[in-house]
């Protein structure tokens, strides 16, 4: 069962199974990814370059770079991003490129900068506050801003702007 999907063009798209089997036309053949179901995806780019980032139902998300006969012809594990602490029902990157969101079923929605992914000392921002399952996520065409629709049907507008997080945090 195809669970999953991503596209970028007829040349460039992948699919996750609820096997955990990732197919990726940048890849030479399907590849076991982990052995969870795949549960969301989407392509992002850090530092220039281009990586898939698969969501896990049971929470991992895992960032591939495309293979290649010199190195792994099914695709190559960037590293992992372990926040959440149910399915990953989302992702999203902003159309500069310049965060990913993800969602979950553990009613939170983190937003990495993906300029600082990969320091071992960068936290995500956190949105924790909804009252149920993250179900969906989209950036604003001009990045600013991000909509996330939960499992009651209501749909959230998230400002990205670092003061109006800290005043959120701060009225906590």
């Amino acid at each position: 069962v195809i669970n999953a999907t991503a596209f970028e063009s007829a040349e460039d798209f992948a699919f996750g199974t609820d096997k955990g089997q990732l197919y990726w036309t940048k890849s030479e053949q399907p590849f076991n990814t982990y052995f969870h179901p795949v549960s969301a995806m989407n392509f992002i780019e850090i530092d220039g370059k281009r990586h898939l980032a698969v969501g896990y139902e049971n929470g991992l998300i895992r960032i591939f770079t495309p293979g290649s006969e010199a190195n792994n012809p099914y695709g190559d594990r960037y590293f992992d991003l372990s926040q959440h602490s149910s399915i990953i029902s989302a992702l999203s990157t902003d159309p500069e490129s310049e965060y990913l969101a993800v969602g979950s079923y553990d009613r939170k929605v983190y937003v990495w900068s993906l300029s600082r992914i990969t320091d071992p000392q960068y936290t995500p921002v956190l949105y924790d506050d909804f009252k149920s399952w993250v179900t969906g996520l989209c950036f604003f065409p001009d990045g600013e801003k991000l909509i996330a629709g939960d499992q009651e049907g209501k749909l959230r507008f998230i400002s990205l702007d670092t003061k109006v997080y800290a005043n959120r945090i701060c009225e906590k």
